[in-house]
């Protein structure tokens, strides 16, 4: 996974957005999609990874893709109270491909 792609770690995400990408971190699921856990707390949705198998969660993992920063979704509302807040921003690779780091 190398070439003309831009890696990233730990630094402004910004200055990449709709860029493809290599990222690696730590493969988990969250509601949304499948994450990479990059280091510095943030992480990574996959678009169209729902999830993780388990023999790939919780290991080191590299991906490439589009970087798209998407805003969070509108809180779920029942009855005029929020039922679910999720808010900020999230970060999204589009068209990902991955692999488990060696």
């Amino acid at each position: 996974m190398t070439g003309f792609w831009t890696r990233f770690f730990s630094r402004d995400l910004h200055k990449d957005i709709g860029r493809r990408v290599e990222i690696a971190g730590e493969a988990a699921n969250a509601k949304a999609a499948a994450i990479i856990r990059l280091s510095g707390g943030r992480h990574v949705y996959l678009d169209g990874v729902h999830f993780w198998p388990r023999e790939i969660r919780g290991k080191q993992v590299k991906a490439i893709g589009t970087l798209r920063l998407e805003p969070a979704p509108e809180p779920v509302k029942a009855d005029e109270q929020a039922v679910q807040q999720i808010g900020g921003e999230s970060w999204w690779l589009a068209d990902p491909s991955y692999e488990v780091a060696r």
